[in-house]
């Protein structure tokens, strides 16, 4: 593709927390790997550290350390060292537009659910030095900075905690991320930041009614404060389906990301894929080697050359490079 890709969400290292060197295999596995990427010409991928619910106080911090060492393990190792060129990390605004060249590739480290810093402000600054810089706050269960959008009662959101972390991330130039958050988290956090937010992953309300989609408001206060609602890849996001388990296509995701730019402005809608974040998938877009497929398909619909690039990158290159920088 012949402009800057960049995609908000992927649940990929997950996979190789016991074998790093597999993102190199030969054979393809799950819905991302070295050489599917590298395929479909897409530069950066956003690499999520997820955290479960089971993994509680000091274990949660030390199950995220074990995530970034096999992530650091794939940038470190032989194999990437002997790709021309290699995956670089993506620390710095100038990081992100070496790797946004033609040709060039590049990892950013997001943090999924803010849990792993058990609510103390030293441990950002340590996974700030290793080298995260994007955090969703919640995930779908409450932690110490927020509710998520699973979690039951009403009427919490950010926490005081949740609040220092939000300006802290702001003062240090880190990427806040308000995916999964429940409403009430969400309105505290566009309150509390200062400059763009993401929403790395989700879908919209319009086409599946449920707290971990996002609504009209939403949408519309992430666009006001010049931030990018990036649109995911699972099937029960993106639609309400009559028959369980109907099969949903490729032309349903250009219909939500249709809808986003229709209430939100181009400039405010972007690509959070979620691989190896589901199982089922949509047909046409199995793996991220189908990537120009959703580009064509926009294509189809209507989309200009300069909106696709905008939602395939552009956008959160923007944001990013603004935060980053």
């Amino acid at each position: 593709m012949e402009f800057p890709v960049i995609d908000g969400h992927a649940d990929t290292i997950g996979r190789y927390l016991e074998d790093p060197a597999g993102f190199f295999a030969a054979a393809p596995s799950g819905h991302l790997d070295s050489r599917r990427l590298r395929e479909t010409g897409q530069n950066v991928q956003v690499m999520a550290i997820y955290t479960p619910p089971s993994q509680g106080d000091g274990e949660a911090l030390r199950y995220a350390r074990d995530f970034i060492r096999a992530y650091d393990a794939v940038l470190d190792s032989r194999a990437n060292a002997e790709l021309d060129p290699p995956y670089r990390r993506v620390l710095t605004a100038g990081d992100l537009r070496a790797a946004c060249r033609p040709g060039c590739f590049g990892f950013l480290l997001f943090m999924e659910g803010a849990s792993p810093l058990r609510g103390d402000l030293g441990n950002l600054e340590l996974f700030f030095s290793l080298g995260v810089r994007g955090i969703t706050i919640t995930h779908n269960h409450d932690n110490e900075a927020a509710r998520g959008c699973l979690a039951e009662g009403q009427g919490k959101g950010l926490t005081a905690f949740g609040r220092e972390l939000v300006r802290a991330m702001n003062r240090r130039g880190m990427v806040v991320d308000v995916a999964h958050a429940n409403e009430d988290t969400f309105w505290d956090t566009i309150e509390t930041a200062r400059g763009p937010l993401i929403d790395s992953h989700t879908g919209l309300r319009k086409f599946w009614d449920h707290p971990r989609n996002l609504d009209d408001s939403q949408l519309a206060a992430l666009a006001k404060g010049g931030g990018v609602a990036c649109i995911d890849f699972l099937p029960d996001h993106l639609t309400t389906r009559v028959e369980p388990k109907a099969a949903v296509g490729i032309d349903q995701v250009v219909r939500v990301i249709r809808c986003a730019a229709d209430r939100a402005g181009i400039d405010a809608v972007g690509l959070g894929s979620d691989w190896d974040g589901f199982g089922e998938v949509i047909e046409g877009l199995e793996d991220c080697a189908r990537l120009p497929r959703l580009a064509e398909a926009m294509a189809a619909d209507g989309f200009r050359d300069e909106e696709i690039a905008k939602v395939f990158g552009g956008n959160l290159l923007r944001v990013f490079c603004a935060v980053l920088s």
